[in-house]
């Protein structure tokens, strides 16, 4: 009877585990598809030429002083 008991239990840890890992690699699959999406967004940023008046405008901002 006790063994019956451990394998029920561990038949439904197994099932449990491996849910968990088919959710863990849906989200990651998810992640990666967000990243991508983010990278490009970025790139695509970067390439604008009003982010690259922004950049020119803190650089500059950066190395004046401030008055007293």
């Amino acid at each position: 009877m006790l063994s019956n008991s451990r394998n029920g239990r561990s038949s439904h840890d197994h099932l449990r585990l491996c849910e968990q890992v088919s959710r863990l690699e849906f989200e990651y699959e998810r992640l990666k598809k967000d990243a991508s999406i983010y990278h490009n967004l970025h790139e695509q940023l970067q390439l604008s030429s009003c982010y690259k008046l922004v950049t020119i405008f803190c650089s500059a901002h950066k190395q004046t002083p401030l008055p007293p």
